[in-house]
């Protein structure tokens, strides 16, 4: 049945795709992805673009039988796609129209990657490429909701090397790839926009690679000992901070947050403001498209992630009015247009909840207090981990008088019983009622969410301020 679907699937892609392209006004390109060995049963796009503005598209795909995967994309520009699956990660070069097939064997990704059709040629020489220079694995570092890769190779080589042993094995790496693409690239024809795409891709992930030093070895050494360390390794002179050309670039990106990430140390990334402050110094440090691309890019993912928005609507007005790139003005303005309900000042929506008694309460009966509200589910992992973490910090504020009002949107009540049987969740523990319609009225998308709720029952917001004391503004908030 399954191979009768994807074959049917096929003709009606082919019969659309000669159709359009007979019309002459085809942008859509077909994509068919072959993988031997899947190690999960989905493959991820996610297409870049070339227009500076561009901010990342994603696109979840399932494999059908014969591990196979077709997809239809409505493509402007040229641009990179990266494709994922499971920890393999293979960007390749996509054209506006036309056919191509992606195969490989999940075993080992990078010795059986093959390309066919449009952009065959070079997504070929990009796959030799990678076959002798990329590792199979990229190590991730993730912090406050931001993500900076760097070759597997680099927590061997911080444990076992000086910092200027370090630097010198990238600095031989990196020589021997460019003169690789120089020598390789002429042999096999290939264009000079898809070599400087590639001699771009080693200059700054080698640079990405040369700040990942300090990031993977924070721990490690003293504040002192991190701070003498960078004085030591200053950006390599083939790299530029601020490159609008580079800004859709994946690998300038990677640099970029890589690069304040490692301004930011040797404080803590992993503390509560500390999104905060790497707002604070994308505006400080980053010029150019560069800045508000990645501003864009980090407040959105926060929101993806949080459901918090981490600029006060001060903030907000700063950006629109010095960004001087209104594709970035348009995303934010979008976002802060879906939360208009509950910008600072707004009513808080009403909702019901059961509380562990079996009583039915709602939220408006809470007015006159002040109410420290949090979404959460048992599933989600971040949402308990946050709830211990702050264990002590929640009974400060409980004997303060705030109500911590903990609403689960587990849709089993056993599994929320169950898992308040397993964990210690200081607060008031409700399950919500009509689930749908209280992630519809918070506008929420993901897990955890927290709104503070002032006596007067509107949405109360703490200062953006990055040394600010959690507790004296809630003080504030109870003496109003």
């Amino acid at each position: 049945m399954r191979k009768r679907q994807l074959f049917v699937i096929k003709i009606i892609c082919s019969i659309c795709f000669i159709f359009l392209a007979i019309l002459g006004f085809s942008k859509e390109t077909y994509y068919q992805i072959k993988i031997d060995n899947p190690t999960e049963k989905f493959v991820d796009l996610i297409y870049a673009g070339q227009n500076i503005g561009d901010l990342p598209r994603y696109f979840k795909i399932a494999l059908q039988a014969g591990n196979e995967s077709e997809l239809l994309l409505d493509i402007e520009e040229e641009g990179i796609l990266k494709l994922i699956h499971g920890s393999i990660e293979i960007p390749f070069f996509t054209n506006v129209g036309g056919e191509m097939k992606i195969m490989f064997d999940a075993n080992d990704p990078w010795k059986t990657l093959q390309f066919e059709g449009e952009k065959s040629a070079d997504n070929n020489f990009l796959a030799s490429y990678y076959q002798q220079f990329r590792p199979s694995k990229q190590l991730r570092f993730e912090a406050a909701y931001l993500t900076v890769e760097a070759n597997e190779n680099i927590a061997k080589n911080v444990e076992t090397r000086t910092p200027k042993q370090y630097l010198a094995i990238l600095e031989a790496d990196k020589k021997e790839q460019l003169h690789f693409l120089d020598i390789e690239g002429e042999k096999n024809s290939i264009s000079s926009s898809i070599l400087d795409y590639l001699k771009n891709d080693v200059r700054y992930t080698t640079e990405a690679n040369r700040l990942a030093y300090v990031l993977f070895t924070n721990t490690n050494l003293s504040a002192e000992e991190l701070v003498s360390i960078k004085k030591r390794m200053p950006l390599s002179d083939d790299v530029q901070l601020n490159a609008d050309e580079l800004v859709t670039h994946p690998a300038y990106l990677n640099f970029l947050k890589a690069y304040i990430f490692y301004t930011y140390m040797p404080k803590d990334l992993n503390s509560a403001d500390a999104y905060h402050v790497i707002y604070d110094l994308i505006e400080d440090k980053l010029s150019g498209r560069g800045r508000y691309h990645l501003l864009t890019e980090f407040v959105l993912k926060v929101y993806e992630r949080t459901g918090e928005i981490i600029i006060s609507q001060k903030q907000f007005a700063t950006f629109r009015e010095e960004n001087p790139y209104s594709e970035y003005t348009q995303l934010v303005e979008k976002l802060y247009g879906e939360i208009d309900e509950l910008m600072e000042g707004a009513a808080a929506p009403d909702f019901e909840f059961k509380l562990e008694n079996g009583e039915v309460a709602s939220l408006d009966a809470y007015k006159g207090k002040v109410v420290y509200v949090s979404f959460w589910a048992s599933w989600c992992g971040a949402c308990l981990i946050g709830y211990k973490r702050s264990a002590s910090m929640r009974r400060d504020l409980e004997k303060m008088g705030i109500v911590l009002l903990n609403v689960s949107l587990d849709e089993k009540e056993e599994t929320w019983h169950k898992t308040l049987s397993n964990y210690t969740i200081v607060g008031t523990n409700t399950l919500g009622g009509d689930l749908n319609y209280i992630k519809k009225i918070y506008n929420i998308t993901a897990l955890p969410v927290y709104h503070i709720i002032n006596k007067k029952g509107q949405i109360a917001y703490l200062s953006d301020n990055a040394d600010r004391d959690i507790l004296q503004e809630f003080r504030k908030l109870l003496e109003e």
